[in-house]
């Protein structure tokens, strides 16, 4: 099943069975869904988690409650944050991202932009994520999958996958990608984010 098809299968499961939550319809959304808060309480609970000092999480609606405060919100980000550039960041010990999709082999389907995938590769080409760098997911139950999910070489692979219900570790099938793959981003992608057409000035020198 191509990941176009999963992630339609999955959005309007969640909305027939009425799982899905504001902002809705969840279709072209990394979805929020009932027991996001419950996920949220179970992550805590991960070894990971709390030896983490340096955490990037995805401004989604589900994963509000682990950024836990106003901070955390893009909006709020904003106001009260600073701009820095990514070779000024700390490096990162942990991945909070979104997900409309997962399998316990790690593999995972957003919303089907590459974004969080292209910030993986970023922080890959400046430093702050390496090997060590530990990747998860707060899903609904009807999230996780029994079926293989197609993984392309610059998808990032899940090490952890958190429901209200438990932790899953995932079984670490798919290999990190180890930064950007030039040859899979076009000229539009590379215009739209400005680090991406510095670093590649760079790297083209």
């Amino acid at each position: 099943m191509k990941k176009e098809q999963i992630r339609k299968q999955i959005w309007d499961l969640m909305e027939e069975r009425n799982i899905a939550r504001f902002p809705r319809p969840v279709h072209g959304r990394i979805p929020n869904f009932i027991g996001a808060e419950q996920a949220a309480l179970r992550l805590k609970e991960l070894a990971e988690w709390k030896k983490a000092k340096v955490v990037k999480a995805n401004p989604d609606s589900p994963q509000r409650s682990v950024r836990k405060d106003q901070a955390s919100t893009i909006k709020g980000a904003f106001k009260y944050g600073s701009l820095v550039a990514p070779g000024e960041m700390r490096r990162v010990d942990l991945i909070v991202a979104g997900s409309v999709c997962v399998n316990q082999d790690g593999a995972r389907v957003g919303k089907g932009g590459g974004y969080s995938d292209l910030e993986y590769a970023l922080g890959k080409e400046f430093g702050i994520v390496n090997m060590n760098t530990k990747t998860l997911t707060t899903v609904h139950p009807i999230q996780v999958v029994s079926y293989q999910i197609e993984m392309c070489i610059h998808d990032f692979p899940l090490d952890f996958i958190i429901t209200s219900e438990r932790i899953i570790g995932a079984r670490n099938t798919y290999p990190k990608p180890r930064g950007i793959y030039w040859e899979e981003l076009d000229k539009e992608k590379i215009q739209a984010i400005p680090q991406l057409g510095k670093l590649r000035k760079q790297r083209v020198k």
